[in-house]
């Protein structure tokens, strides 16, 4: 065994210096530039890392989203995740070295002081370097592996915070939408040929304001559609070439989607928008009304074919009065509305349903209508191509609610909405049937079928199932007529307003904020770690010079300690590797005694041999120590 008096304890220094003065001065001088040249080396590896991590907090912090490299992202998607990961990999690579530095100051620091087993410096190098080192005690082994798998996380947590993710971004913008300040052309026109209201037919579609003459068909639908059986909300298109479609009531607004929106349609990013519009929500109630004076048609004909739907409603001044055309009253279905009403500025109005045997279920049905002033919040889904409208509870821009204010003080759009259904119904009742009456059948039917399925037991009450599927089926007849009329004055009448609306669009945003978060946990830790470490070694003023990871410095200061110290060292060492009859240890010695030093001419390497023949290292027999 190699005593520590008898192995070369300590290698011999070499002094440069002629004076004891300029010796102090030199070696001040070189703690100070090794101090400083520390600090600007973690300064500059945290100084990126934390750029970018302020950038992306701020970013995340204030919501920013950007539109214009949307296209570049989803066009160029592996690209970009390509470039993700090379600066991640470079961002976290920048925070573990300035870890890894800090590590090598400190050690460095503890080698001036305490005696290190050569096997804990090959822990040390292989912390340094980030390789994994197969020799190692299996202790000292777990801890390298552990800390490889930590130094890995940073790079996958920048990915996180760095990769774009397509999101959406609110903005604030102005649609335009019908009003009612010129109804010149609002009023009821006769049904005959040649007699029809103001018409308009170009590409966005066909816009009249003989609504219910001109779009009899369409309202056929609608009146034979306003039920699904399964009980889910209706889905219809709009009477124009928009392709956009409602999903359930559309209270008579969203008539300008599709026709006007060029600005937002034509827009690749937009994905949906939404505004505020004023209308009414007209609410349908009906009840069965068998007075004598009441509406109803009579039995006895007029002229061949031709019979007389005669009689009084609740709003009525005089009775009301049309022909209808059948072999009979059986199939037909005639709808009297009030043309002078007690009350023109009134918005409650009223119509009754006279019937024949054909469709005994219809006749002397009244019902009443509330067109009740409100405000709706009209959506647009762009993508999907359909509208959504529902009541406002607060402004647009999340306010208080806004007052309900009626837009036609005149009541003259709820009272020529009304009588259009009395046209409507006079064009559709045949000699043989009543295209009325079958779709207010269908609907009957279908309200049927939703009852069986939700409850599992058939509604015996045929006549409330009548009435209810009545109120449903005009409800969204009169919402369909007073988009008819709200188209028109948007592309006949030209009357139409500015009001605020937020588009939605595609954009894209960096990183999700766990992720940055993270990152910025990481780099405050780190940046604390080197503060601490800043005022533990006084600015690094008590760390050796000595790099024992810089093999050059590690060659040129073992060498002083001559031949003496290798041959003791190789002559132990040697021993040992007899003993586990392995040669693998003799190139560790070669790994170790290697580098370069020019910063103190005074450096000593100190090693010594602890004597524990017990070791099966022969590395581990020696400490090494730097003064």
């Amino acid at each position: 065994m190699v005593s520590f008096s008898k192995a070369v304890p300590f290698v011999s220094t070499v002094d440069y210096s002629e004076e004891e003065e300029d010796e102090s001065q030199n070696l001040h001088r070189s703690e100070f530039h090794h101090a400083r040249d520390a600090l600007c080396s973690i300064f500059l590896s945290l100084a990126l890392p934390t750029i970018v991590a302020v950038a992306v907090l701020v970013a995340d912090v204030r919501s920013l989203k950007f539109t214009t490299i949307h296209a570049v992202v989803t066009d160029n998607r592996a690209s970009i995740s390509v470039a993700v990961q090379i600066v991640s990999v470079i961002l976290g690579l920048l925070q573990i070295e300035a870890v890894d530095q800090l590590f090598s100051l400190a050690t460095q620091s503890h080698l001036t002081k305490v005696p290190t087993s050569l096997g804990a410096l090959q822990f040390w190098n292989g912390i340094r370097s980030r390789t994994m080192n197969w020799n190692l005690k299996p202790k000292l082994f777990v801890l390298l592996c552990v800390y490889l798998l930590l130094a890995a996380i940073p790079a996958t947590i920048w990915t996180g915070a760095l990769t774009p993710v397509v999101t959406s971004k609110n903005v604030t913008s102005t649609t335009r939408i019908p009003q009612y300040v010129n109804m010149s052309l609002l009023k009821e026109y006769p049904s005959e040929i040649g007699k029809s209201g103001p018409s308009l037919r170009n590409d966005k579609g066909f816009f009249t304001y003989s609504v219910g003459v001109q779009y009899a068909e369409l309202l056929t639908q609608t009146l034979s559609t306003a039920i699904s059986d399964e009980g889910s909300p209706r889905h219809h298109i709009k009477y124009d070439n928009s392709e956009f479609l409602y999903i359930g009531r559309s209270y008579g607004l969203g008539s300008s989607v599709g026709l006007i929106d060029d600005a937002f349609l034509g827009n690749s990013l937009a994905k949906s928008y939404q505004y505020q519009e004023r209308g009414y929500e007209s609410q349908v109630s009906c009840s069965y009304n068998t007075s004598v004076p009441f509406f109803q048609i009579y039995p006895n004909s007029v002229e061949d074919m031709l019979y007389a739907a005669k009689g009084y409603l609740p709003d009525s001044i005089k009775p009301e009065y049309s022909l209808y055309v059948g072999h009979s009253t059986d199939a037909i279905v005639a709808f009297g509305v009030t043309a002078q009403p007690i009350e023109p500025t009134s918005l409650t109005r009223y119509f009754g349903i006279g019937a024949g045997k054909s469709y005994q279920t219809l006749n002397s049905i009244q019902c009443k209508v509330d067109f009740l002033p409100s405000t709706f919040d009209v959506s647009v889904n762009i993508l999907g191509r359909n509208i959504t409208v529902s009541k406002a509870s607060t402004a647009s821009d999340g306010s208080a609610p806004i007052p309900d204010l009626n837009i036609d003080q005149s009541g003259k759009l709820s009272h020529v909405a009304m009588r259009q259904i009395e046209l409507y119904s006079n064009d559709l009742t045949s000699i043989y049937q009543s295209l009325v009456g079958n779709a207010l059948n269908f609907s009957i039917s279908d309200l049927q079928t939703q009852k069986l399925v939700n409850q599992s037991v058939a509604d015996s009450n045929l006549k409330e199932t009548t009435l209810a599927a009545v109120e449903i089926s005009f409800a969204a007849m009169l919402d369909d007529i007073m988009v008819g009329y709200a188209s028109a004055q948007l592309m006949i009448a030209k009357d139409s307003t500015d009001v605020p609306a937020i588009i939605t669009t595609s954009a894209i945003r960096f990183g999700k904020s766990i992720y940055i978060y993270l990152i910025i946990g990481i780099n405050a830790f780190v940046m604390l770690l080197m503060l601490e470490e800043a005022i533990r070694t006084r600015g690094w003023r008590d760390s050796s010079q000595f790099d024992y990871a810089d093999f050059a410095q590690l060659a040129f200061a073992s060498s002083r300690g001559g031949t003496e110290l290798a041959e003791s060292m190789e002559a132990i060492v040697a021993e040992a590797e007899r003993e586990k009859h392995s040669k693998s240890k003799g190139a560790r010695i070669a790994r170790l005694l290697v580098p370069w030093s020019s910063y103190d001419p005074q450096l000593k390497v100190l090693v010594r041999d602890n004597g524990k023949e017990q070791s099966k290292d022969g590395l581990g027999r020696f400490t090494l120590g730097i003064a």
